[in-house]
């Protein structure tokens, strides 16, 4: 919707400044921003339903020492739920305030 998009929250409220509230919203983003993404069209009274896509899986399996030691992969999957994890809990948070 943006030109360019700041984050999500800012995706939400340009929808809703468009748009007006309370329309049915399908969100499709990852589905590890997802729960994130739903959040803020929440907040700025959309309803909201999830199509998450881009699952993380594994394609096969590995030995025990290679499923458990330490991976660029697995750096990479820690960071990004870290991100999406403290983004939701300080937008819980910024929205506390208000």
């Amino acid at each position: 919707m943006l030109d360019e998009t700041l984050n999500t929250e800012c995706e939400a409220f340009e929808f809703t400044r468009r748009f007006g509230e309370n329309n049915l919203v399908i969100l499709s983003t990852s589905a590890s921003h997802i729960r994130r993404a739903v959040f803020w069209f929440k907040e700025y009274k959309q309803n909201v339903i999830p199509a998450p896509a881009n699952y993380l899986y594994r394609s096969e399996y590995k030995s025990f020492i290679d499923e458990w030691g330490p991976s660029q992969s697995k750096y990479q999957m820690v960071d990004f739920f870290m991100d999406e994890i403290v983004g939701l809990i300080l937008g819980k948070i910024s929205r506390s305030f208000n």
